[in-house]
């Protein structure tokens, strides 16, 4: 054992013999550089060591020592006096002096010796790490008081992320282009609308002293952060989020378009919305829903988990009003038959003249919603089951979405759509017949039949469930409606016409009886 010591000792002074010579003729070391250490020595008992650096009012600085010994640090401003003494770490903020300060590092015990490296970051100042990439991620160690410096550049308006996450506890520092301390947190910063435009600092050190430890640091700054690229609008994205991860995707938009973006997975997640000028728009846990939006140009998303540190795997749903939808055209008088999985959104497509009238009707064995988007993307009309408008505005291809009620529920529906001038379901209806039928859930039949202008209509129910009944014209207008009898004396158009029967209340089933007379004149 003796001669084990013996040897580990006779190391020890072949590896500090620099420092050991240094400090035989004084007890002063360099001055300190951000972003590096200074290596001590102290070879006797009650022995100085004394280390200087420049730095301005405004500034926030950080000094952390660590050692084979306990040791003692005090801090000294321009003027000598004493602002700050510690065992381990000294944070300074918003410095109120310009000049240069003094560090006095002893060991904790008088009576003690051993070797130190001493930790200095100063901001605004120079940086250990280099810049960090926008979108990107850095894996990096900490050595016992350690201090990890890092810088990014950013306009003012913009907003960041930065995550940090490893296998020990770890504290993040933030410190604006002026120096003053903007942000601290063991995990996660997210700042929108930066005050100021000019190259930011980043600090990291271990959450207790002289812990050691690997971590990994993600950052986004937005406008500019697309880790995985663009959005398209009627698709899917998968991803997977590791421990602290920031995911960031980006899609253009035209000023008045209207999105929808939907997020599930095993665990639970955020969301994070940015405008084109940075600004932070929009923020959920599941769903985010914009109508018309206010600014063209390229928008970026941020997902990461919801609770810090979580790992798992997700589905990223997007659309767009105006834009390229999943499921196709809808087919005017049909039926069709979808799934939500967890997180969907169903989008469709149908295309109507101005003055059209059209009906949409979802039913399922979940509740849903829908949403309808005329051609220039502004929403006008949602509803958990029946969209009805008649004398649509516009022109053009018009844009349905279709999602559950409820967060992450899944499930099958049945959407029926018609337009009005537009193809029937059924055939046309026979004068002085009675017609039956039988609604499902959420159906819509429609029939067609011609008259005259002058001519006298009248729809009357004869049996079963209770309906409602709507007469269109031929221009699409929407002139009747009924639960029971429509009367028309004087048709006012020649064409034609439209029938269509839904059930009064919403999602009922069940057979119907209706009588068409149609009087010539």
């Amino acid at each position: 054992m003796a001669n084990r010591r013996s040897t580990r000792t006779a190391l020890n002074q072949l590896l500090y013999l620099p420092l050991l010579l240094l400090t035989l003729f004084t007890s002063s070391g360099f001055a300190i550089t951000s972003g590096t250490y200074e290596s001590g020595l102290i070879i006797t008992a009650g022995q100085n060591h004394y280390h200087s650096f420049y730095s301005n009012a405004g500034n926030s600085i950080n000094l952390s020592i660590s050692g084979d010994v306990s040791f003692w640090m005090e801090l000294y401003d321009p003027t000598g006096k004493k602002i700050a003494q510690t065992t381990n770490l000294i944070s300074r903020n918003s410095l109120t002096l310009t000049g240069t300060y003094t560090v006095k590092v002893r060991t904790y015990y008088a009576s003690q010796t051993g070797a130190y490296r001493l930790y200095f970051t100063d901001s605004p100042g120079t940086v250990e790490l280099g810049a960090l990439e926008n979108g990107g991620k850095r894996t990096d160690s900490l050595l016992a008081g350690d201090l990890n410096s890092y810088s990014f550049v950013a306009d003012s308006g913009d907003s960041i992320n930065l995550s940090v996450s490893g296998n020990k506890s770890f504290w993040m520092e933030l410190y604006a282009p002026d120096g003053s301390n903007i942000a601290q947190t063991t995990n996660l910063i997210s700042l929108n609308s930066l005050a100021q435009g000019g190259t930011y600092n980043v600090v990291i050190r271990s959450y207790y002293a002289h812990q050691t430890g690997t971590y990994d640091l993600h950052y986004t700054r937005t406008p500019g952060a697309e880790e995985f690229g663009e959005l398209q609008s009627g698709t899917m994205r998968t991803g997977s989020i590791t421990a602290g991860d920031l995911d960031s995707y980006y899609f253009d938009v035209d000023s008045g378009d209207s999105i929808n973006l939907t997020v599930s997975g095993d665990i639970p997640y955020w969301m994070e919305l940015y405008a084109p000028d940075g600004s932070n728009i929009s923020q959920s846990s599941a769903l985010i829903s914009l109508n018309s939006l206010a600014q063209e140009g390229r928008y970026t998303l941020v997902i990461r988990s919801y609770y810090a540190h979580q790992t798992g795997d997700y589905k990223l749903q997007y659309s767009k009003a105006p834009g390229a939808v999943e499921l196709g055209s809808l087919t005017e008088g049909a039926n069709r038959t979808d799934t939500l999985i967890s997180g969907d959104l169903n989008s469709y497509s149908f295309h109507a003249d101005s003055g059209d009238s059209i009906n949409l009707s979802a039913s399922g064995d979940i509740p849903v919603w829908m949403e309808l988007y005329a051609p220039d993307g502004t929403n006008i009309a949602q509803t958990s089951n029946l969209i009805s408008l008649n004398s649509l505005a516009q022109t053009g291809e018009y844009t349905v979405v279709i999602r559950s009620y409820y967060n992450f529920q899944t499930g099958t529906y049945d959407l029926h759509y018609t337009r009005s001038p537009g193809n029937a379901e059924f055939n046309a209806l026979t004068d002085g017949a009675i017609h039956t039928g039988a609604l499902t859930a959420g159906d819509l039949d429609s029939y067609p039949f011609y008259a005259t202008a002058g001519n006298k209509l009248t729809l009357s129910k004869t049996s079963g469930m209770q309906i409602w009944m709507e007469v269109y014209a031929p221009d699409g207008t929407n002139i009747a409606q009924s639960s029971g009898t429509i009367n028309l004396n004087s048709l006012p158009q020649t064409g034609q016409y439209m029938l269509v029967i839904r059930s009064y209340y919403a999602h009922q089933t069940g057979d119907y009886g209706v009588l068409y007379d149609l009087d010539w004149f």
